[in-house]
């Protein structure tokens, strides 16, 4: 008797739109990395870190021009129609991808049951990771840089004008997309309803996972997440910037988002 031989597909992201998934949203080198390590400490979670590589672009292109939102969601919708979903039968998928700072109209319409982090990191230790990775300069343009060809400009998004971003230094280039990233997400997740949405600092990173993730999703009080930290090494040596820098340059460039958060 010939034995049956059965053959399972994996359903697409369109399929399973309408099942739970948590997006995390970053400026990145806030510890976007950290925080998928710790979900997956715990099996009902399936976390992912920066996977779909297409965001880089669209994310990006949708800022520098918003009038192609009908085209760069047109292929997010293609990337989740060809995307298979990755999780386990009852598991909720993960996605941390600080490119997706942006898409919270798309994903949050495309995905009912989605709910979203805003994954914070004080000024002071992001913009003092930001500076020794290169960031804002000739080197971040190379077209083998994909994150450093595509990173926002204020004078390519309109914020203001190409003489004004030309005479900020690379101290207030990175402070001003620290605030600009941070303050974009924010205001898009206010159009959401409060359940769908929780903060959670790098600062208190397990103890917040501890608190609001256990509670949200009914993980037993026995269980603990515990920190990792990651993606650390030459780079995160302190460099003569100052905190005091970083101030001077948030009152200049920011909008005041680090006074509701950090002071």
């Amino acid at each position: 008797m010939k034995k049956k031989i059965i053959i399972f597909f994996k359903s697409s992201y369109r399929k399973k739109r309408r099942e739970k998934i948590v997006f995390v949203l970053s400026t990145g080198r806030c510890g976007s990395t950290s925080i998928t390590r710790m979900f997956n400490q715990h099996q009902k979670f399936t976390a992912f870190h920066e996977v779909i590589p297409e965001l880089i672009k669209l994310s990006t292109k949708l800022a520098e021009n918003p009038n192609t939102k009908i085209e760069v969601y047109n292929e997010l919708k293609s990337i989740f129609r060809k995307r298979k979903w990755e999780g386990k039968k009852k598991q909720v998928l993960i996605h941390s991808d600080h490119r997706m700072w942006n898409l919270v109209e798309f994903l949050s319409d495309y995905f009912p049951n989605s709910l979203f982090i805003h994954l914070m990191r004080n000024p002071y230790d992001s913009v003092q990771s930001f500076l020794p990775r290169g960031w804002y300069t000739e080197k971040d343009n190379r077209i083998e840089n994909n994150f450093g060809q595509f990173r926002l400009k204020g004078d390519k998004i309109g914020a203001m004008s190409s003489a004004e971003w030309k005479n900020y230094s690379r101290l207030e280039k990175c402070t001003w997309y620290w605030d600009y990233v941070n303050t974009r997400i924010e205001n898009q997740l206010k159009d959401l309803k409060k359940e769908r949405v929780e903060v959670i600092k790098l600062e208190n990173i397990q103890e917040d996972m501890n608190e609001i993730i256990k509670n949200k999703f009914g993980i037993s009080p026995d269980f603990k997440f515990s920190n990792i930290v990651t993606n650390r090494g030459k780079y995160d040596i302190k460099n003569s910037v100052e905190d005091e820098q970083v101030k001077n340059a948030l009152q200049k460039v920011g909008t005041g988002f680090y006074l509701r958060y950090y002071k």
